[in-house]
Protein backbone atom coordinates (compact mmCIF):
# COMPACT_ATOMS: atom_id res chain seq x y z
CA UNK A 1 0.00 0.00 0.00
CA UNK A 2 2.64 2.33 0.78
CA UNK A 3 4.33 1.64 -2.79
CA UNK A 4 0.68 2.30 -4.15
CA UNK A 5 0.88 5.60 -2.61
CA UNK A 6 4.47 6.26 -3.90
CA UNK A 7 3.65 5.39 -7.53
CA UNK A 8 -0.23 7.55 -7.07
CA UNK A 9 1.60 10.91 -6.50
CA UNK A 10 4.72 10.08 -8.80
CA UNK A 11 1.90 9.09 -11.91
CA UNK A 12 0.31 13.00 -10.37
CA UNK A 13 3.57 14.62 -10.72
CA UNK A 14 4.58 12.76 -13.87
CA UNK A 15 0.66 13.47 -15.59
CA UNK A 16 1.07 17.46 -13.82
CA UNK A 17 4.46 18.46 -15.17
CA UNK A 18 3.89 16.89 -18.61
CA UNK A 19 0.25 18.76 -19.16
CA UNK A 20 1.85 21.95 -18.63
CA UNK A 21 4.16 21.81 -21.17
CA UNK A 22 1.30 20.19 -23.27
CA UNK A 23 -0.92 23.20 -22.88
CA UNK A 24 2.17 25.40 -24.20
CA UNK A 25 2.16 22.82 -27.05
CA UNK A 26 -1.91 23.01 -28.01
CA UNK A 27 -1.19 27.21 -28.38
CA UNK A 28 -2.00 28.06 -24.75
CA UNK A 29 0.23 30.93 -24.08
CA UNK A 30 2.16 30.23 -20.96
CA UNK A 31 3.09 32.92 -19.05
CA UNK A 32 7.38 32.61 -18.23
CA UNK A 33 8.18 35.85 -16.74
CA UNK A 34 5.18 34.79 -14.22
CA UNK A 35 6.89 31.41 -13.83
CA UNK A 36 10.79 33.28 -13.59
CA UNK A 37 9.43 35.66 -10.90
CA UNK A 38 7.48 32.35 -8.85
CA UNK A 39 9.99 30.00 -8.81
CA UNK A 40 13.41 31.41 -9.28
CA UNK A 41 15.42 33.48 -6.61
CA UNK A 42 16.12 37.19 -8.05
CA UNK A 43 19.57 36.93 -7.60
CA UNK A 44 19.86 34.19 -9.58
CA UNK A 45 16.86 35.18 -12.50
CA UNK A 46 18.73 36.76 -15.13
CA UNK A 47 21.43 33.62 -15.36
CA UNK A 48 19.24 31.19 -15.28
CA UNK A 49 17.03 32.93 -18.29
CA UNK A 50 20.04 33.25 -20.16
CA UNK A 51 21.22 29.43 -19.48
CA UNK A 52 17.24 28.25 -20.43
CA UNK A 53 17.25 30.22 -23.87
CA UNK A 54 20.81 29.16 -24.67
CA UNK A 55 20.35 25.83 -24.03
CA UNK A 56 16.66 25.89 -25.93
CA UNK A 57 18.12 27.13 -28.65
CA UNK A 58 21.13 24.43 -28.93
CA UNK A 59 18.82 21.69 -28.09
CA UNK A 60 15.65 23.13 -30.37
CA UNK A 61 13.32 22.91 -28.02
CA UNK A 62 11.54 25.58 -25.98
CA UNK A 63 12.08 27.89 -23.39
CA UNK A 64 9.04 26.40 -21.74
CA UNK A 65 10.29 23.17 -22.03
CA UNK A 66 14.01 23.76 -20.21
CA UNK A 67 12.40 25.63 -17.85
CA UNK A 68 10.63 22.48 -16.68
CA UNK A 69 13.29 19.71 -17.23
CA UNK A 70 15.64 22.03 -15.34
CA UNK A 71 19.45 23.21 -15.15
CA UNK A 72 21.83 20.17 -14.11
CA UNK A 73 18.82 18.06 -12.58
CA UNK A 74 17.90 21.03 -10.57
CA UNK A 75 13.93 21.45 -11.13
CA UNK A 76 12.67 24.98 -10.28
CA UNK A 77 9.02 23.28 -10.07
CA UNK A 78 8.63 20.95 -8.31
CA UNK A 79 4.89 19.26 -8.77
CA UNK A 80 4.81 16.88 -6.07
CA UNK A 81 4.69 19.87 -3.95
CA UNK A 82 1.09 21.40 -3.82
CA UNK A 83 2.14 25.01 -3.42
CA UNK A 84 4.57 24.42 -6.52
CA UNK A 85 2.13 22.86 -8.32
CA UNK A 86 -1.27 25.44 -8.00
CA UNK A 87 1.51 27.94 -8.19
CA UNK A 88 2.64 26.69 -11.75
CA UNK A 89 -0.96 26.50 -13.65
CA UNK A 90 -1.66 29.48 -11.67
CA UNK A 91 0.75 32.32 -12.46
CA UNK A 92 1.99 30.12 -15.83
CA UNK A 93 -1.64 29.94 -17.51
CA UNK A 94 -4.07 31.54 -15.38
CA UNK A 95 -5.41 28.45 -14.04
CA UNK A 96 -7.09 28.22 -10.17
CA UNK A 97 -7.32 24.85 -8.86
CA UNK A 98 -9.29 25.99 -6.31
CA UNK A 99 -11.90 27.55 -8.87
CA UNK A 100 -12.17 24.55 -11.67
CA UNK A 101 -15.14 22.63 -10.04
CA UNK A 102 -13.50 20.22 -7.85
CA UNK A 103 -14.63 19.03 -4.85
CA UNK A 104 -12.96 20.43 -1.76
CA UNK A 105 -12.99 17.11 -0.22
CA UNK A 106 -10.79 15.67 -2.98
CA UNK A 107 -8.59 18.29 -3.21
CA UNK A 108 -7.92 18.23 0.26
CA UNK A 109 -7.14 14.15 0.44
CA UNK A 110 -4.98 14.62 -2.86
CA UNK A 111 -3.01 16.84 -0.17
CA UNK A 112 -3.08 14.22 2.23
CA UNK A 113 -2.19 11.46 -0.38
CA UNK A 114 0.84 13.60 -1.35
CA UNK A 115 1.95 14.61 2.25
CA UNK A 116 1.84 10.49 3.09
CA UNK A 117 4.27 10.20 0.18
CA UNK A 118 7.02 12.60 1.57
CA UNK A 119 6.26 10.62 4.92
CA UNK A 120 6.98 7.25 2.98
CA UNK A 121 10.14 8.31 1.09
CA UNK A 122 11.81 10.07 4.00
CA UNK A 123 11.11 7.75 6.59
CA UNK A 124 12.72 4.18 7.31
CA UNK A 125 10.13 2.85 9.37
CA UNK A 126 6.60 0.86 8.09
CA UNK A 127 4.49 3.14 8.36
CA UNK A 128 1.32 1.09 9.15
CA UNK A 129 -0.59 3.72 10.45
CA UNK A 130 -0.04 6.89 8.19
CA UNK A 131 -1.47 9.35 10.25
CA UNK A 132 -0.02 8.56 13.93
CA UNK A 133 1.13 12.02 14.54
CA UNK A 134 -1.40 13.96 13.75
CA UNK A 135 -2.42 16.97 16.53
CA UNK A 136 -4.82 16.48 17.81
CA UNK A 137 -5.14 12.70 17.72
CA UNK A 138 -7.26 11.65 14.57
CA UNK A 139 -8.79 8.45 13.91
CA UNK A 140 -6.49 6.13 12.66
CA UNK A 141 -5.73 5.54 9.35
CA UNK A 142 -4.14 1.93 8.32
CA UNK A 143 -2.69 1.35 5.41
CA UNK A 144 -4.45 -1.26 3.30
CA UNK A 145 -6.36 -2.33 0.41
CA UNK A 146 -9.14 0.37 1.77
CA UNK A 147 -6.57 3.50 1.56
CA UNK A 148 -4.95 2.24 -1.88
CA UNK A 149 -8.60 1.93 -3.69
CA UNK A 150 -9.12 5.77 -1.92
CA UNK A 151 -6.12 6.81 -3.23
CA UNK A 152 -6.86 5.63 -6.74
CA UNK A 153 -10.31 6.95 -6.62
CA UNK A 154 -9.56 10.65 -5.80
CA UNK A 155 -6.66 11.02 -7.83
CA UNK A 156 -8.79 9.40 -10.80
CA UNK A 157 -11.20 11.85 -9.84
CA UNK A 158 -8.57 14.76 -9.32
CA UNK A 159 -6.83 14.26 -12.75
CA UNK A 160 -10.28 13.26 -14.73
CA UNK A 161 -11.49 17.12 -13.40
CA UNK A 162 -8.70 18.70 -13.59
CA UNK A 163 -7.60 17.64 -17.70
CA UNK A 164 -11.13 18.86 -18.05
CA UNK A 165 -10.61 22.53 -16.78
CA UNK A 166 -7.31 22.46 -18.89
CA UNK A 167 -9.30 21.85 -21.52
CA UNK A 168 -11.43 24.74 -21.16
CA UNK A 169 -8.36 26.79 -21.30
Amino acid sequence: VQQIIVMLTTAFEVYARTRFVELNREGKTVNMEALYNRFIPKRYRKQFKEEVREIASKQEKTELEVFIEGIDRRRPINFQNWEDFKDAYNKGYGLKIGEIGIPNDILLEVQKFIKWRHKIIHSKDDQTIINFEEVPPAEPIFTNKDLAEKGLTVFQRFINEFHKATLRL
